[in-house]
């Protein structure tokens, strides 16, 4: 059984899609299916409930659910031994990591807080800057790492898929919304969304032309600056936006709903970036190593 196919397996229950764990393998989906019948195959069962619903949500048997807790643990396991081998050289330089605004009040804390409990002998630095700012602060090795929801177009930079955090629908509960709603029925919506330089506003017109709509037939209240933004308008019942998941789940609050649009979805990833011109130090290979591994997800 291989360590790339329990990966495979845990980024679909990760994403909820065959598809989406194609993309954050860099893989093509056929792959993605080839390596979870070879599991199949190897183990005599089925995993995944199938469906012919595009839009029904990934389910596992229960066969499935046992596998699960295995693939998890092997996993797991795998990085660990992998850490421990790196980790065997004494690490005392402290890791320095620049993130934008975003991943820094969400998915950074959960990583570095993770980082911290297995390796408290391992110090880390972390700032929060632009995306145009950490990739050149990067390139002139002012920073061991990048976090970010973009790629930097450089080939002195290698980035690595971190999570997968999909951008959702937030809505003020006064709406009165229901939980799946149509595109028609977004029009109608005062919406609060980002400048059109942020990657959010970017994916959401890519989307909205992709169904021939233009963003300017919106019904749009207001223009903010960053994802937070957008989640403090929508907390105070001034319209709703478009923000991560991740930050939905991190600040939940009973006056914000999550609202489905049908057939409409924006797909996200946070990359971890770093300078590949030289060879990483045994505390980088460390914090790297850890990165890779699912437990500090909460998955």
């Amino acid at each position: 059984m291989r360590i790339e196919s329990l990966r495979i397996f845990i980024r679909i229950l990760e994403t909820g899609s065959f598809t989406a764990a194609a993309k954050l393998e860099h893989i093509t989906q056929p792959a993605v299916s080839a390596a979870i019948r070879s599991l199949e195959d190897e183990l005599g069962k089925t995993l995944f409930v199938r469906s012919t619903d595009r839009n029904a949500k990934i389910s596992l048997t229960n066969a499935g659910k046992l596998f699960a807790q295995y693939a998890y643990k092997s996993l797991e396991d795998h990085h660990n031994l992998r850490i421990q081998i790196v980790s065997q050289e004494r690490a005392i330089r402290s890791i320095s990591i620049l993130s934008t605004t975003t991943p820094s009040s969400t998915i950074v804390p959960m990583l570095i807080t993770g980082f911290h409990s297995s390796y408290p002998n391992n110090p880390t630095h972390v700032g929060t800057s632009t995306k145009g700012r950490i990739f050149q602060q990067l390139l002139d090795s002012k920073c061991d790492f990048c976090i970010s929801g973009a790629i930097p177009n450089s080939p002195e930079i290698t980035s690595i898929s971190l999570v997968y955090d999909p951008v959702i629908l937030i809505a003020p509960t006064s709406y009165n919304l229901k939980p799946i709603i149509s595109l028609r029925d977004l029009k109608k919506i005062p919406l609060i969304i980002r400048t059109p330089v942020g990657n959010i506003s970017k994916r959401l017109t890519k989307e909205l032309k992709a169904k021939k709509i233009d963003i300017s037939q919106l019904n749009i209240a207001m223009e903010v600056r960053a994802n937070t933004d957008v989640w403090y308008v929508v907390s105070q019942g001034n319209g709703a936006g478009f923000v991560t998941e991740s930050l939905f789940k991190a600040q939940p609050n009973d006056n914000i709903q999550k609202i489905q649009i049908r057939g409409f979805n924006i797909h996200r990833e946070v990359y971890l970036s770093y300078k590949n011109t030289s060879p990483l130090s045994p505390e980088q290979e460390l914090f790297l190593e850890y990165s890779s591994c699912a437990s500090w997800r909460n998955i």
